[in-house]
């Protein structure tokens, strides 16, 4: 049976206005790649059409920061013309202009998820280093909010923001996303990874006072899928210890549907063939300015990796990765 390509993560720019501290692996991807060829959005465009050809139904575009991709309006404009469900992945400071998120909403994207990683602006913007990234953000949301782009919010876990989650959740609602998204750092490194007494504490009080202001605020099905994916929170047969040190799965070979129905894609033409594998910067199954789409998807050593994983699986989070619903 003929495995098909679901989803795709593109990066058409992985430059970034900011510099998060636990973002270095991508900084040193982006230095890496200075200079180097770059997919242009011809090229772009014929991947996606490829991509729909192998089965593809959703295109998530993400960087670097992908608002500096001077081709994104048409790059969205064309995936949505090949039925493609489109999101964009963004810290939100270029839609801080209303112009740009009214462009954004004619040419069809479908969602919006804005990055943002405290309740405080003076800890976002120090995270993000860049002095008002955190203002940007919500005027983002609100200019979104004026369109028919849904919105949602993602943020990352970290010691510089676990203790205060309640405070972000408060925040998150108040901003009315449909989704908020909780994501973990990748396991390469301890880079601002908590301690096992951070995640104790966390699990301990500061989840049981997310849910109780959850039951205040939600009900029905919406409130118990978020008391349930809040106890699910580092609650996956790993010990605190292990988790501390980035050890995120027990086998190094885990039952992802990631590795079967998905692949990344950076802007120089490299394909990783899982979202986790960008920060380790290997397996690379293979170049868009050396051969097709297709010709990869189809090669032994892609068929290789989705029926038996890259051998990261260990310190990868993404099977993990949950959210809370608000509407």
């Amino acid at each position: 049976m003929n495995e098909k390509l679901k989803y795709l993560i593109i990066k058409p720019n992985l430059g970034c206005n900011c510099s998060c501290n636990f973002c270095e692996s991508r900084l040193e991807l982006y230095e890496k790649n200075e200079g180097k060829k770059l997919l242009s959005l011809k090229d772009w465009k014929k991947i996606l059409k490829t991509g729909k050809e192998l089965g593809l139904k959703s295109v998530h575009i993400s960087g670097g920061e992908p608002t500096l991709y001077g081709g994104l309006i048409d790059l969205i404009k064309h995936a949505k013309s090949l039925g493609l469900k489109v999101n964009l992945n963004t810290n939100g400071i270029l839609l801080a202009n209303k112009k740009y998120v009214q462009n954004l909403n004619s040419a069809k994207l479908d969602s919006c998820t804005i990055s943002l990683y405290s309740a405080s602006p003076a800890k976002h913007d120090s995270i993000r280093s860049y002095d008002g990234a955190f203002a940007k953000a919500l005027l983002a949301m609100n200019n979104i909010h004026k369109t028919s782009i849904e919105l949602n919010l993602q943020t990352i876990l970290t010691v510089d923001n676990m203790a205060y989650f309640l405070e972000f959740i408060k925040l998150a609602h108040k901003q009315n996303p449909k989704k908020m998204f909780i994501s973990y750092l990748e396991g390469y490194n301890n880079i601002n990874h908590p301690s096992k007494e951070d995640i104790t504490h966390f699990k301990e009080t500061v989840v049981p006072n997310c849910q109780d202001y959850l039951k205040k605020e939600l009900k029905g099905t919406i409130l118990q899928k978020n008391l349930k994916n809040l106890n699910h929170l580092f609650k996956w047969g790993v010990s605190y210890s292990d988790l501390a040190r980035g050890i995120y799965n027990c086998s190094n070979s885990i039952n992802c549907k990631n590795r079967k129905s998905l692949a990344l894609i950076l802007a120089n033409g490299d394909i990783h063939p899982c979202n986790a594998i960008e920060y380790f910067h290997k397996p690379i199954v293979g170049n868009l300015h050396k051969k097709s789409l297709k010709e990869l998807w189809d090669s032994d050593n892609w068929k290789k990796i989705r029926k038996g994983g890259s051998g990261w699986c260990k310190l990868c989070p993404m099977t993990h990765h949950t959210y809370l619903v608000f509407k």
